[in-house]
């Protein structure tokens, strides 16, 4: 069964579709059966009201119209009487916010809270237009989960309005992060980075206690000091540009994505693209622990051939 038909109905039976249901849907109006009940009955059951105005919608699709309805008719009053006390109109970015306030964390119920967060996403893919070959609905099936925290930043960058901004998880755990969001190739970089920077620090410090003539106290601060102001550098580097960072990997995926599965369906396409994007914790805790391992290995077998260890 479709992910699509999850928990609807065969609009003949009325019985609702299970996994292993062979569903047929209208051509004309895209209402869903059991392959039987649409053979038994004849077609479909809306037949008489085929047009090209018609379009059967599921019973989510009809509770999310009329939430939206009923938020737009509370937004209409709401700017009608602002209008009336001569306050200024809000522009996009704030109705955004404002929408998302008092909408999805003032909703009283899982769904409104569900049709609020759905609303906001789509107000965003308008907002962010298209930009290098992506479009908004492809940002957001990437980002899937994530397109809350991280499509208002997309948009920001796309609109050329700003570069930098703050993530303080990616300066604190820069390595998992990139992994995290399948950046391998700059997690590879940064936990190499601060993997030699780190030993070399060690090992510098152990030298010079063993061997004070050749790797001398004050010479031992002085490299010390360089090696934690580059790994300090690194961190600040992925406090301020890790979100830039992940904005220009997730157009540089999602144009691959397209690319190979041009011949793909719309939906289907959508549904590649939110694999692709989908971050891994198993990739966050595995990829940076045997990424440091390796360079402790190669480094220990460094030292030992020339005799330092």
């Amino acid at each position: 069964m479709h992910s699509t038909f999850t928990d609807e109905k065969c609009q003949a039976c009325g019985e609702k579709f299970s996994e292993d249901s062979d569903i047929v849907v209208c051509p004309d109006c895209g209402a869903p059966y059991h392959r039987e009940c649409y053979t038994n009955g004849g077609g479909c059951v809306y037949a008489e009201q085929h047009s090209p105005e018609f379009e059967w919608k599921s019973e989510k699709e009809k509770l999310k119209e009329h939430y939206i309805n009923l938020e737009n008719s509370k937004v209409e009053a709401e700017q009608a009487q602002k209008k009336e006390l001569g306050a200024e109109e809000p522009d996009e970015e704030e109705k955004d916010v404002e929408y998302y306030r008092t909408k999805a964390f003032g909703a009283t119920s899982y769904e409104e809270f569900n049709v609020a967060i759905e609303e906001v996403l789509r107000r965003q893919e308008a907002a962010f237009g298209e930009y290098d070959g992506v479009t908004g609905e492809e940002m957001c099936a990437y980002l899937g989960k994530n397109s809350l925290m991280y499509f208002d930043k997309f948009i920001q960058f796309a609109q050329r309005r700003r570069f930098i901004m703050f993530n303080f998880a990616a300066f604190l755990f820069a390595p998992v992060c990139c992994f995290f969001h399948r950046m391998n190739l700059p997690g590879v970089i940064i936990t190499a980075i601060l993997n030699i920077t780190f030993l070399l620090r060690s090992a510098y410090r152990s030298l010079s206690a063993v061997y004070p003539s050749i790797f001398p106290e004050s010479a031992a601060r002085v490299v010390t000091a360089l090696l934690t102001a580059a790994i300090i550098g690194v961190m600040i580097f992925c406090l301020m540009f890790f979100n830039y960072r992940y904005f220009k990997n997730s157009l540089k995926r999602i144009r691959a994505v397209k690319a190979e599965c041009a011949a793909l369906p719309r939906e289907e396409l959508l549904e590649r693209l939110h694999e692709a994007g989908r971050p891994s914790l198993f990739n966050a805790i595995v990829f940076p622990l045997c990424v440091s391992l390796m360079i402790t290995f190669v480094l220990c077998s460094i030292a030992m051939a020339i005799g330092i260890l």
